[in-house]
């Protein structure tokens, strides 16, 4: 996995569009990393709330639509 370095190991901040890390372990260490440096993070969650999903994933689990094989989706 090829992923760009931190902002805690650079002078910039960085928005990936991927997961930062790989296991818990290197999310922990790049934490401490920006925290002794003094940066500033944050965690976009994106979709995981957006009331069309949540509705969608109610209506899955329900069993309204079946066995869901493919899910594209442009919100």
């Amino acid at each position: 996995m090829n992923r760009p370095r931190p902002p805690s190991k650079r002078a910039s901040t960085s928005t990936p569009s991927g997961p930062l890390a790989r296991t818990t372990a290197e999310a922990e260490e790049l934490a401490a990393l920006a925290r002794a440096k003094g940066v500033q993070t944050v965690v976009g969650l994106q979709s995981r709330v957006s009331p069309a999903l949540l509705y969608m994933k109610e209506q899955i689990e329900a069993g309204y639509v079946g066995e869901v094989l493919s899910c594209p989706c442009r919100l």
